[in-house]
């Protein structure tokens, strides 16, 4: 079969347009990054809502970008199209740092956290740089930032330090996104916890935590048109005791823990974790997370990834002998992390922070020194990513790389231009040229073309 450059030009004079466009629809997302490089029409083309819902070219087994956060050294995003790591802001579009407030007002920063990505979506928080105290939330896809929409705060929400963006799931039941935001309550005895629906743009108060329970929530996902979020007692332990937690039904407060659980003591998982990420996969619930120790190398204290493994919740049990399905929760191991990745993940023995990202179909771990992991859960094979070094960039500084809490984000974002979003009434207005997810070689050649 010949491809799509290869065909001649005399065929598609003979072609309707209206099959021409219908060919189109199923070229790949890289496919049509490298067209809308060709010329102005075609770019417009590319970015109609018209071609939105029409394209059918997504692969949903495809390798998802990958984005990687750092305090310090900035976003980075892997791009499998190219097989490359890309600097936000430099090789991807201005717009990643720019945005507009509540009032209109534009304003460039480098305060920028991803704070959570589900079904093509990216959810970004920006810190004014007049006000440390208060933040932005916009959501935007990675194909086309220019297309993107800021998310308005309550006033309960508006406070930097009492207010925490946990991230966005993907609501099955009714095809939308939606955020979840924890805030402090006006007397700081209780945690309330609001969902914002992108599509409806409405806010809704779904749970509420006491505060001296002193649980802290992350990934949140959604199964079966409820929440899922992973707690533990805190962040800055040595070791945590992770676990799932379901909005309950009365929408007034999570479970107080887990029925499966037991007493307070008792972990859900098999054993105390560092780190972990929430995520399902159909009807099952799955967790992924490691464990790291402490170990002095050359007058240094660091960090070294003792394991890292793949669950899945068992809810139901076959049972042989009476031919019925009996309940039984219980944490399976799905895959564990084999020796010679760890041992590239724990190169030079000088990590000081490990992070992990999941979707349906991948996992990925990350260290200090942006080295990732990945594992395919369709053929549950684990590989690393090509190496990740921005420090060799002009862009950032050549001091010394490894520092605490620097690593901050990393999450999957799966390439669509089937989602779209409404622009903002205060766009940013920034060149859509400067914007290429995909060889910068071959823009050029568009260019000289």
């Amino acid at each position: 079969m010949l491809s799509f450059g290869e065909m001649d030009p005399k065929i598609w004079s003979t072609l309707s347009e209206e099959i021409v466009i219908k060919i189109l629809t199923y070229l790949p997302w890289d496919g049509i990054l490298r067209l809308r490089a060709v010329c102005v029409e075609w770019n417009a083309f590319f970015r109609s809502e018209e071609f939105r819902q029409k394209w059918e070219g997504r692969d949903p087994n495809q390798l998802p970008l990958c984005f990687m956060g750092c305090k310090k050294k900035g976003n980075t995003v892997y791009n499998p199209a190219s097989l490359k790591w890309q600097v936000c802001g430099v090789s991807i579009s201005p717009m990643f740092y720019s945005f507009t407030d509540e009032d209109g007002v534009s304003y460039n920063t480098r305060d920028v956290r991803m704070m959570g990505a589900a079904h093509g979506l990216l959810l970004l928080k920006a810190v004014p740089p007049w006000n440390r105290r208060k933040f932005d939330l916009y959501v935007l896809n990675p194909m086309d930032p220019r297309t993107r929409k800021r998310i308005p705060l309550l006033p309960e929400m508006q406070d930097l330090s009492r207010s925490q963006p946990l991230g966005m799931a993907w609501n099955e039941e009714t095809e939308s996104h939606r955020i979840l935001i924890q805030s402090e309550s006006s007397n700081r005895r209780m945690w309330s916890f609001h969902s914002y629906d992108i599509r409806s743009s409405k806010w809704e108060q779904i749970a509420r935590w006491p505060r001296d329970r002193l649980r802290f929530f992350q990934h949140p996902s959604m199964c079966g048109g409820r929440f899922l979020c992973l707690g533990s007692m805190g962040p800055i332990m040595e070791h945590d005791m992770f676990r799932a937690y379901r909005q309950d039904n009365s929408s007034t407060n999570w479970l107080q823990e887990p029925t499966w659980v037991g007493d307070d003591d008792e972990p859900s998982l098999p054993y105390p974790l560092h780190f972990a990420t929430l995520f399902h996969l159909d009807e099952d619930i799955m967790v992924a997370g490691g464990r790291v120790k402490w170990e002095m190398v050359k007058h240094r204290r660091c960090k070294v990834l003792q394991d890292f493994c793949v669950w899945k919740l068992q809810t139901l049990k076959y049972s042989q002998d009476s031919e019925d399905m009996t309940l039984e929760n219980e944490w399976i191991e799905v895959r564990r992390m084999p020796i010679f990745i760890l041992e590239k993940l724990n190169r030079d023995n000088s990590q000081k922070q490990f992070l992990c990202a999941a979707n349906k179909n991948y996992v990925c771990v990350a260290n200090s020194w942006r080295d990732v992991a990945l594992f395919d859960m369709m053929n549950h094979s684990w590989t690393m990513l090509p190496s990740h070094s921005p420090f060799e960039s002009e862009s950032y500084c050549s001091a010394d790389p490894i520092f605490e809490g620097d690593l901050c984000d990393l999450h999957f974002v799966e390439p669509r231009f089937d989602i779209s979003l409404k622009k903002d009434s205060h766009k940013v207005h920034v060149c859509c040229n400067s914007y290429t997810l995909h060889n910068p070689d071959m823009e050029r050649h568009a260019e000289e073309s």
